[in-house]
């Protein structure tokens, strides 16, 4: 079953850029100014784990910063599905219902919304070996 990950771009994709170090980027180098971007550790081997799943990211980032992050998310080779802009930097909540799998006699409940948070720029190196360990989203 094909899976949809909701992904924060700053601090767990990209290192962590504010909407002000954006500006001074972007007026600094408009026609370049993408390649500043820096994908964290680990980010490559993720999306190889996840390649079938639907990718939607998410961001704080502010609506002007559109045509750079695009950018950015292109030439830095991470494939995405959907991408939403200016919702915010505070929690994060995701509500989902209990599918229920199989028939009458025997159904079971499969859980829909799961989270996983990790360290700013940290990476995402740990998530990786979670996941071929299988130790999350159970």
């Amino acid at each position: 079953m094909r899976k949809t990950w909701f992904i924060d771009l700053d601090g767990t994709l990209l290192k962590h850029k504010t909407d002000i170090e954006l500006d001074n980027v972007i007026k600094k180098d408009p026609r370049n100014s993408y390649k500043s971007e820096e994908l964290l550790e680990g980010v490559k081997d993720f999306f190889k784990i996840i390649k079938d799943d639907c990718i939607v990211i998410t961001t704080a980032r502010d609506e002007c910063h559109r045509s750079h992050t695009i950018s950015a998310l292109h030439y830095l080779e991470i494939k995405y599905d959907k991408i939403i802009f200016g919702i915010g930097s505070a929690e994060r909540i995701v509500l989902n219902d209990i599918k229920p799998i199989g028939d009458i006699e025997n159904t079971i409940e499969l859980n829909t919304a799961f989270s996983y948070n990790l360290k700013r720029d940290g990476g995402l190196n740990q998530l990786n070996n979670d996941l071929h360990a299988g130790n999350v989203f159970k």
